[in-house]
Parts: C-alpha cells; structure tokens; sequence
C-alpha cells in the first residue's frame, strides 16, 4: 500500500528530526521529496481516469521505493554511530537515482488534468456516539420475515430447526438478525442465544461465545475446562425455552458439535435458527423436523427501494436522479449486500447528475463485463476510498473470519503501524472511531455499539475475502494458509491449526516482516533461522511468550511498537526497557505480572493493560511516564498520590483490591484514595474490583473527577446514599455496580442525577426498594439486573423513559419478573427489547440463602462459618473422595438430566458428610458442656443452657444445609 508506506516512513523520519535536530538539512530534503509522493498518492483516483495503467505502475513503483527506503532505515538506526549516520547517504543516493524519474512521470500525469489538485486534508468526523444500525429498516424481505417469525413462536412442541441458504451477501445474517432482535419472538423465548460459527471454528470458543451472548460469562469461566463450560451451558437452558442462532455455518460436523452442547429438551417449542451457504450443511441439519428457507434475488422494485433508503436516509430521491438510480439498482442484480456497497459510495459523492451517471456507466460497463459482479462492485467503492482509509480497511483482512475486533485494541494497532493521520487535538483512538465511521457509512465494515459508543467491529467475510486478495497484490499483507506459499510479507496473520511455519514462508523471506499475529504457537525444528530475520517487527500478537522456540521478552525488538500475549503470569526481565525502548502499548489482559519498576524506563509507554501488576512508584523521582493514558489493572498497595503525580495524563484506570492488599489494609487506604482521583482532570474510565475481606469498603464520603465517563464498583459495599456523589457526575454514561457494590435496602434518586447515564448494570446487591422518576435517568438506553434476588418491584418510571430500549434481569423476585413481563407485554411493537432470564423468578429457598448471606453485617462470623465449613469438608480424607466421585459423576453425566445430577450428588454428599459433620457436632458440643459440667454443675443442669445447647446444635446443622445448597445450586455473578 503505497500511501501507507509514504505516510510511515516520514512519521520515523519526523521522530529522528525531533530527537536530533542537527540532522534536519538532510532529513527536510528527503520529507520534501515523499511529500512529492503523498500529493500524487492524495490524487491518485484522478490520474487513474486518465490512464490507468500508467498511474498503477507509478503507485506501484512509489510503493516498493518507500519500502525499500523504511527498510534501510530500519535496518540501520539503532546501530549506525556516524554523523551523519550511514542510512541517510544510503537513502538520498537511492533517491537520486530513482527520484527524477518519477517525479518526471507525475508531472506529465499531472499536465492531462485540466483542474489543479491539491493534497486534500483528510476529513476525519469523530464522535465516541455512534448510531447503531441495529435501528436499519429490513427492505424487500417482510413477507418472508413474518413466515419465519410464525414459525418460531408456532405451536409446534419439538425443537425445530430452521435453515436459512443463500448466496455470500444475500442478507441471510441480516434476516436472522431481525428475527433475533424481534419483539415479538424475545417474548416468547426465555433465552436467545446468537453464535457465529465460520469455516474454521473451535469448540470451546464457541461454548464461550454462548455464554457471553447469555451475558452469564465471567472471568473465572473463561478459565474452566470445556466440561465445565459445557455444564455451565447445559444448565442454564436446562428448561427453558430457548433461540439459538447458528450464523454462517459450513459443515454438518459444525452443527452436530454445537448442536449437542445444548440439553435435548423436547416439548418446550424451542428453536434453532442456522444460516449457510449450503445446501447440503442446510438439508443435514433440518432432516427430520424443521423448514428450509432459500433466499432470493430482491426484485427491481425492492432494489430501488433499498438503495433509496440506504443513499439517502430519511430523504426521498430528487426527481433529477431517478432514473440513474433506477439503472444503478438494476446494475446490482438484486443482490442486498451489493446494494449496500453501493449505497455507501453513493452517500460519499455529491448529489449531482454527472457524478451519480458517471457511476452508473461505471456500473453497467464494468459489471456487465465481469462474471464476478459483486467483486467489482467492492472494487468500485474501494478505489473511491480516501488514501488514509485504504490501509485501515485492508489491515481488517488480517483478523480471523466474523471476528469481533475491539476498537480500542485497533487503534493502538493502527497507530503503531502507522496507519493514522496526524489530526490536531485528536487522539490515536478518536480518529480510529472517525475512520470506522466513514467506512461504516460507506457500508463496508459492521459496527458494534453499546448505548452509542463503539465497542467493536467486524467485516463480512465477502468483503474479507477481497481484502485479503488486494493486500497480497499491494504487499501489504498476507493470511498464512496451510497450502499457501507467501513470499516476502510485511504483515503475516496466522489463523487456524499450522503444523510448520516453513512449509509456507522460508525465512529469508521474512527480512521484512512488520507485523504478526498469531492465535496457536507454532513449532519449528529450526527456530532460530527465523529470529534472525524478525528483527524489524512493529506488531506482535501472540498466545504465549513463545516466538519460535525462545521467549519473546528476552529478544532485542527495538524497533517493536505493540505487544499483546495471552499469558495468565509473567515477570518482566531487567533488561525489557532496553530491547523494547519504543514500546508504546502492552497488553496482558489475563496476566498477574511482576518486576513492572522496569516499565518506569520506558516514557514512550501509552497504554498497559493487566490483569493485575505491582505498579510501584520508583525511588527515582525523575522516572515518569508522561505519555501513559491507559493502566489497568494496578494493587492498591500500589497507588499513591506520587504514582499519580507521575502518570498526570491518565485517561483509564483499573484498581484491584487483592489478597497480597489484605496484610496491611489500614496503611493500604491511607496510601491509596478514592478522593486521590479528583487530581485527574482528564480521566474517563475507572474500574475498582474489591475481593470481600474482614474490613469495611470504601470511605462512604469520596470525590470523583468531573471528567469520568465510564465507573465500574466491585465490592465496595458503600451505602447508597453515596450515589448522590456518582450521580452528580455531569458526563457519567455508563454505570456498574458488582457484587455488593452498594449495600441496603432502599435506593432513592434525586433531581438533577444521572441526567447523562446510559447504560446503568447492577450484579449481585440485596437492594430491595428502589424509587426512581424519570428525570432523574431521562438518557437511559440500557438496564441491567443480574441476582438482585430481593428487589421487590422495578421503578414505575422506566416506562416513561423515551430512550429506554433494553431491560434485562435475572435471578429476580416473582414481583420484579412479573412487572418485567408486563412491560414486555406492553412495548412488545416499540423496539424495546426485555429479557427476563427465562421468566426465571429467584427460589423461595435461594432467595432466603441470598438474603441471609449478602444481609449478614457481621463479616467476622460470616468468615467464621466458611473457615469452619470449609475445614471440616476438606480436612478430611472423606471429602476428597466426595470431590473425586463429584467430578467424575459431571464428567459422566452432562447429557443427562440436571436433576438427576442434582439429586445423585447430594445423595453422595449427604451420606458421606452427614455421618462426619454429626460426629463434629456431637464433639463441638459436648466439649462446653463437660466443661461447664465440671466447673459450674448447677449452671449445666439449668433449661437456659440446654436452649442454648440446642440452638448450638441448630445453627450448625443450619450451616451444613446451607454449604450443601449453595455447592449444588449457587451460580456465579457476572463481572
């Protein structure tokens, strides 16, 4: 990609400028001449309709001479000591040699256009609101969508299976999409679960995928074995009438493999919902029971109506353009993703009549030529891309396919390879969402949103396909195929299972190698032979810390500006600062990591992300880290005002309170406050997790900085009067409140709270009142209760609350479900979408654990009866065997009835502890009363120390049957 190389190649010469101003002559003279470049690169798509054969050798040309450049620049840098150093003499020979020539060449281009061009600043619009096109009116597929929406909520008993085939790009996902979404059908479900599957899939990232959707996943699940999370998955739909979307499916054994991690209940009128593009995978899956469902072609009416709604939004076509428009939709061949594209790069392009006949003889010429139509259509709105977007949506190629790729994670990628312009008073990772905006609107990117801020992207896997195609005819990157042979890449992507690196890439071929990423680790007889050729990487993403037999962190990669690993522990080596010194994003979102007083050497350093780390503050006051906006997660035995005082540009912040904290608890909030925040006059996220320990949470008096956006509490157990200080917050728009994140029984809003907040969760509390009006949350969009098993009743106000478009709960009372159920029957045809875990009320018995346990004030006894619990279960050699035969009886019996298992490990678990725990009993009791027997005879015979015996004997009985109940039924929160 000749524009993306220019642009990279004079980001490095920019930062050489900054770093020694004594080489400016030289380095001006060559920045001149690349500027030469970007100005002919900026115009390209007007040379090309002059000539396009030449402008394609001169772009190509101008690309490979910028990659040669950056690669002698690179390859000397950090080792050439001369003044000036060797690889300027070497570039400015080599552009002496070739620079006339182009510039030659662009000058006689530049002649045969009338107008002058001048390089166009690129338009970057940046907002973190995204309108989500979940809201797109469905065109030209009513008819069959009503069908299909009477035959999921049909009368029909057995679960049914129900295909949807067609051609890439037919709208076979956007159907099912619709259906998903449905007020109608989410009424009738009590869970509906959306998975794709894609060609190379695997069973245990699915199995996550499912419980993600069912919002149920927590960190400690992503760590279980694939039994457990089949169990998890098993248990939870275990009676329940549930959707399941299988989308992009290829294979039968794909849909036999997801088919039986789900409880084969029958008579429940559940439902599968598979697309494919198969007939066969179609034909298989619907063979007893079920209906199969073939897309058509859209007729020309629908095809006009489609492009109308999508070019012009809420506008109706001018008059003058009809009948071009008419033709352009008809160029489509009734294909909706085709139109989409379409749709798109009409939207880019000014409401003219030459321009809008311009395309359409580009339309009917060009697709009337090609077999390939839908190719060429991409193709078309692809080359009418601004240059600054090409790279950005050619690198999406490099993701596996139906990926959900975080945004935030994109953008550090892009800016470590360059890929962003410079836009002044923008972040890396605002223009990001401004270039995602444009190629949404452009119809060639999927956009995920939260409450309007975007979360993460996707691409469909037709356009993957084209991209992955240009990329390797530009050289700019390359998927790894087992049966591919890949020569030369500068960005190598590897999905899927590869026994040998070497049977695709040798390894001189891998000298100019930019970027890699890797999601299995790869083994190689020889690994060292390619180390030697890694030397010039910027990117790397890998599942360990494996890079061809050696660890990566102990190789020199200076040059290296993104590292992400999928470590669960890591401890830095003393030298990481030296061979990584331009590090600028380290992500290790699963890892404990240590020896992070190294991290302190590297100020280039913007974004580190762990799962938790020792984060001290270094003795030397001279170490900063000015540039970091991004640390997550630290201790609290970490945080202090002179860490802060040294990060002053912090824009997120995650806090974890953890066992190591515990010892020194005291000193830990002396050292570490809430009020130490308000200090951070630019901070928009904040996360603080707690672990439940014997002291009191939070200080219940705290300030907050005005500028936070985003507030996650875990386990601070702060009254709820104190969410007048959080509701006072004038942008707050998101909320989460986890695990007893607030403690009583009564809520109550004020006027003037939350008049900003979107999103409000709030998981595993004992609240039981809460009174609201709706001025005090007049923007919420989404609403989130999860084992609030004691709320009596939902606030009467959330019905008149105009931007509410999601309520979801879970493990609530009977009250709560049934008020859920009633505004679900109510905004049934609105586009509000309720979901009531299955209508599934919290037990009687569970609802009085769940009271008793999260009510419970006194912690030491609380702490007093697990200790107890848990030495009397596990001190035992009796208890292992219980563990032993439990594990093995889930092992044996996941397919079978969840209360079969139920009922045999209790059984299991009463006949061995009962005789135990009874023995213990005896002796816990008999023990005080010999005692007293022994020194106060009369005190032992007198009826008040009997009831008190007794009741000894009760509670611990009690205690027993609680441990017994919560170990088969308790069910985790979700963080």
């Amino acid at each position: 990609m000749a524009y993306a190389a220019v642009v990279t190649l004079g980001q490095d010469l920019q930062e050489i400028l900054e770093s020694t101003p004594v080489l400016s002559d030289e380095l001006q003279l060559i920045q001149e001449k690349l500027r030469l470049f970007l100005k002919f690169l900026e115009n390209s798509s007007w040379f090309k309709r002059i000539n396009a054969v030449e402008n394609k050798d001169l772009v190509s040309e101008i690309r490979d001479l910028a990659y040669q450049l950056q690669d002698i620049l690179d390859n000397n840098r950090d080792h050439d000591g001369c003044e000036p150093p060797r690889y300027l003499d070497q570039m400015e020979q080599m552009l002496i040699h070739r620079f006339p020539s182009l510039e030659n060449r662009i000058s006689r281009l530049q002649k045969e256009i009338v107008q002058d061009q001048t390089v166009s600043v690129p338009q970057i619009h940046v907002s973190y609101r995204y309108g989500s096109p979940e809201g797109k009116k469905l065109i030209g597929l009513e008819n069959e969508l009503d069908q299909l929406r009477k035959r999921l909520i049909g009368q029909v008993k057995d679960r049914e299976t129900i295909a949807i085939v067609g051609i890439g790009g037919s709208g076979k996902t956007t159907l099912a999409k619709t259906l998903y979404q449905d007020g109608a059908v989410n009424s009738h479900f009590d869970v509906a679960v959306w998975v794709t599957v894609s060609q190379e899939y695997d069973k245990r990232e699915i199995m996550l995928r499912m419980l993600d959707s069912m919002g149920i996943l927590t960190p400690e699940m992503q760590e279980e074995s694939n039994i457990r999370l089949n169990e998890e998955l098993y248990r939870y739909l275990r009676k329940k009438r549930h959707l399941i979307v299988m989308d992009d499916l290829w294979s039968k054994d794909a849909f036999d493999d997801v088919k039986n991690m789900l409880p084969d209940d029958r008579q429940n009128n559940s439902r599968i919902v598979i697309t494919t593009r198969l007939q066969e995978v179609a034909k298989y899956a619907v063979w007893r029971k079920g209906c199969f469902h073939q897309m058509r072609f859209l007729t020309v009416d629908e095809s006009w109506e489609l492009l109308c709604t999508r070019a012009f939004d809420a506008a109706s076509c001018p008059d003058f353009l009809m009948e071009i428009g008419k033709k352009i939709a008809v160029s489509c061949k009734g294909l909706p993703l085709a139109i989409e594209v379409i749709s798109g790069y009409l939207r880019s392009k000014p409401m003219e009549k030459p321009v809008w006949e311009e395309v359409a003889t580009q339309t009917t010429k060009d697709l009337g030529e090609s077999g390939d139509f839908m190719r060429q259509m991409i193709l078309l709105s692809y080359d009418e891309l601004p240059q600054f977007l090409k790279p950005c949506f050619l690198h999406l190629g490099m993701f596996a396919e139906d990926e959900k790729i975080r945004v935030s994670d994109l953008a550090k990628t892009w800016e470590a390879e360059g890929f962003l312009p410079t836009v002044s008073s923008l972040s890396p990772e605002e223009v990001t969402i401004g270039c995602l905006v444009q190629l949404g609107s452009r119809n060639l990117v999927i956009i995920d949103s939260k409450c309007g801020r975007m979360v993460s992207c996707s691409i469909h896997d037709v356009l993957r396909d084209l991209c992955l195609e240009i990329a390797q005819e530009e050289k700019f990157a390359v998927p790894a195929h087992t049966h591919s042979y890949v020569p030369q890449p500068r960005r190598l992507a590897i999905h899927g299972d590869i026994s040998s690196l070497r049977s695709m890439i040798a390894p001189e071929n891998l000298s100019h190698l930019r970027s890699f990423r890797c999601k299995k680790e790869l083994n190689e007889d020889d690994p060292s032979s390619y180390l030697n050729c890694c030397q010039l990487l910027r990117v790397v993403e890998l599942p360990t810390l494996n890079f061809f037999g050696h660890r990566i962190d102990m190789l020199k990669l200076s040059h290296l500006r993104y590292l992400s690993l999928s470590v669960k522990k890591w401890s830095i080596p003393e030298h990481f600062a030296e061979y990584f010194c331009n590090l600028g994003s380290l992500i290790m979102r699963k890892a404990t990591v240590k020896g992070t007083q190294v991290l302190w050497r590297m100020p280039n350093l913007r974004h580190l992300c762990f799962g938790s780390s020792d984060m001290k503050c270094p003795e030397d006051k001279e170490l900063k880290l000015p540039n970091l906006e991004t640390l997550m997660y630290i201790r609290a035995s970490n945080c202090s005002p002179a860490l802060f005082s040294r990060t002053p540009n912090l824009v997120r912040l995650g806090v974890k309170m953890e066992e190591v904290d515990y010892r020194s608890f005291d000193h830990q909030w002396r050292a570490f406050s809430i009020d130490n925040l308000s200090n951070f006059p630019k901070l928009e996220v904040f996360k603080f997790k707690r672990y439940d320990i014997l002291t009191s949470g939070v200080p219940d008096s705290f300030t907050l900085p005005n500028s936070l956006i985003r507030l996650t509490l875990s386990d601070t157990r702060l009254p709820w009067e104190s969410m007048s200080v959080v509701g006072k917050l004038p942008y707050l728009e998101e909320l989460k409140l986890f695990r007893d994140a607030c403690i009583g029984g009564t809520w109550v809003t004020n006027e003037g709270e939350f008049q900003q907040l979107k999103l409000l969760t709030i998981n595993g509390s004992n609240l039981r009142r809460w009174e609201s009006s709706d001025d005090h949350l007049p923007q919420l969009v989404h609403l989130v209760l999860w084992n609030c098993v004691l709320l009596e009743e939902l606030p009467s106000c959330l019905e008149e609350i105009p931007t509410l478009k999601i309520i979801q709960l879970d493990s609530a009372s009977p009250s709560a479900v049934r008020r859920a159920q009633e505004l679900a029957e109510r905004f049934r045809d609105s586009g509000i979408h309720i979901a009531v875990d299955g209508g599934r009320a919290a037990l009687p018995l569970e609802r009085q654990v769940s009271s008793f346990m999260t009510t419970l004030e006194d912690l030491k006894i609380r702490y007093g009866m697990a200790f107890s619990s848990c030495f009397l279960l596990l001190a035992s050699p009796a208890a292992i065997v219980v563990h032993v035969t439990e594990y093995l009886v889930r092992s044996l019996m996941v397919a079978m009835e969840d209360l079969r298992i139920k009922i045999a490990l209790g059984f299991i678990w009463g006949m061995l502890l009962f005789p135990i725990f009874g023995f213990a009993v005896d002796l816990m009791v008999n023990i005080p009363e010999r005692l007293v027997r022994w020194g106060h005879p009369a005190l032992s015979t007198s009826a008040s120390f009997q009831v008190i015996l007794t009741v000894l004997k009760a509670v611990l009985w009690l205690n027993l049957a609680v441990i017994l109940y919560i170990r088969l039924n308790i069910r985790p929160c979700v963080d």
